[in-house]
């Protein structure tokens, strides 16, 4: 039976090494979608007062990732209920 799931990595069976490309560090992120890494500091450690997923950072070896498959699905979804 398939779970419906809202982002890919809420599915127990998701892997942090199998999806490895799917991470990126905040710089990254800042860089490509021009949000300050103060923002996404932000999200991460006050992310429940502003709505933002759960499972959208991941920590490994004291850096800080964000998952391109949560951030960009969470962005539309922003984008669209503006609309």
């Amino acid at each position: 039976m398939k779970q419906n799931l809202k982002y890919p990595s809420q599915d127990p069976s998701y892997s942090l090494f199998d999806n490895w490309e799917n991470l990126m560090r905040l710089e990254e992120v800042s860089e490509r979608y021009r949000i300050p890494k103060s923002t996404l500091y932000d999200w991460k450690y006050r992310g429940e007062q502003k709505l933002i997923p759960q499972d959208l950072f991941v920590k490994f070896r004291r850096r800080l990732f964000v998952r391109k498959d949560v951030l960009n699905q969470w962005l539309r979804e922003q984008i669209s209920s503006r609309s």
